[in-house]
């Protein structure tokens, strides 16, 4: 009897977190995200029109034989940054 009790209390939990979820969910807002290509040859076409790179660098940077590519964008809108208060 026990052990029943468990797995109801088990899956009244997952019942109870998954319908918490789902609920939080709706309540975002999700924003529109750009349009970026699945597959490129060029880095630069991941990156939408309205960005700047601000750095690229391939490298093997952890030295695990594989290439490593670190690419830095900026959003060219200053108005999409948060300014620290003082």
């Amino acid at each position: 009897m026990q052990k029943t009790n468990f797995y109801k209390a088990i899956a009244f939990s997952f019942f109870v977190m998954s319908s918490l979820s789902v609920s939080c969910a709706e309540d975002q807002e999700t924003p529109d995200l750009p349009k970026v290509p699945q597959r490129s040859e060029k880095l630069e076409d991941f990156v939408p029109d309205f960005w700047n790179i601000e750095f690229i660098r391939q490298d093997d940077l952890n030295k695990d034989g594989q290439l490593d590519t670190v690419m830095v964008v900026k959003d060219r809108d200053d108005a999409n940054f948060i300014q620290p208060k003082d």
